[in-house]
């Protein structure tokens, strides 16, 4: 797996397949790149793409910060520099990412707190950005993260395998819904625990979700190449819905029955062609 090494000393790990124009995948709070399945990733390459998937702070091959030196108390002051690093740090982690694959410019695809990240590279380097894909995740909108969400992440670091492999399980019934599958999800769950070294929902991606996206007033993307995706039964699809109504050009794929994530097989292939329609 390639990686590069930023200018403050962090890890950044990425995965590249395919050839042609790039399509950049990064994934939500404590996942990484390789979370996206075969059924988004293949049918982007079969079209002529080069699919990089990004794993963020925090996740995968990636840097890991230590959480419980993290003090969420004085982020929420306001006290920004008590985080380690921001969703603006991120996006800068994606962009020194695409110059080591050797691209100018991709299709960003940000889902839930990728989204945040994707909305920092817009803001930083729009002539970089080709279209854009807010999946499961409305930034600027919204109320912030609900109880019920807070209560997933909020939680002691893992005292063993089996307490982490207990809470990714937590954190996936919550975004599969109705789809949730005891079995199969447990074994999503040991998979991320055992390969992608998952231990937890790092506190650094709240300290980022405290901090925001300063200096972004409002999303500017060209709305004729931006796509949102999000479930009807998510429990943030108003806030998919008002991203929606404020970007009128943009293409709205609204998945009926679906929740946060998505089951495999699920709609993927659908997501699939609805990202490649905005490079036809």
């Amino acid at each position: 797996m390639p990686n590069i090494t930023t200018p403050d000393g962090t890890t950044i790990a990425y995965t590249r397949i395919g050839s042609g124009p790039a399509i950049v995948l990064h994934a939500g709070v404590s996942m990484p790149g390789s979370s996206f399945p075969p059924d988004v990733v293949q049918p982007l390459t079969e079209a002529g793409h080069t699919v990089i998937a990004i794993d963020g702070r925090d996740t995968g091959g990636s840097t890991r910060y230590d959480g419980p030196a993290i003090d969420l108390g004085a982020v929420m002051g306001g006290d920004a520099t008590a985080a380690p690093y921001t969703f603006h740090d991120m996006a800068g982690d994606a962009l020194a990412v695409l110059d080591d694959a050797g691209f100018l410019s991709a299709v960003w695809v940000g889902h839930s707190m990728g989204g945040h990240v994707i909305a920092a590279v817009q803001a930083t380097a729009p002539e970089r950005v080709d279209g854009m894909v807010f999946f499961s995740s409305a930034p600027g909108f919204g109320g912030g993260p609900t109880p019920e969400f807070l209560e997933l992440i909020l939680r002691e670091t893992p005292a063993d395998r089996d307490a982490a492999v207990a809470w990714r399980m937590d954190v996936s019934r919550w975004a599969m819904g109705a789809h949730w599958d005891e079995v199969a999800g447990r074994e999503r769950a040991e998979w991320f625990v055992d390969e992608l070294g998952w231990w937890g929902v790092p506190t650094s991606h709240l300290a980022a979700f405290l901090v925001g996206l300063p200096g972004v007033t409002s999303l500017t993307p060209d709305e004729a190449t931006t796509l949102i995706v999000f479930g009807d039964e998510d429990d943030m699809a108003a806030d998919g819905s008002e991203l929606a109504e404020s970007l009128p050009g943009a293409t709205v794929l609204e998945l009926e029955r679906y929740g946060h994530w998505f089951p495999e097989p699920g709609p993927w292939p659908d997501i699939a062609d609805a990202i490649l329609g905005l490079t036809r």
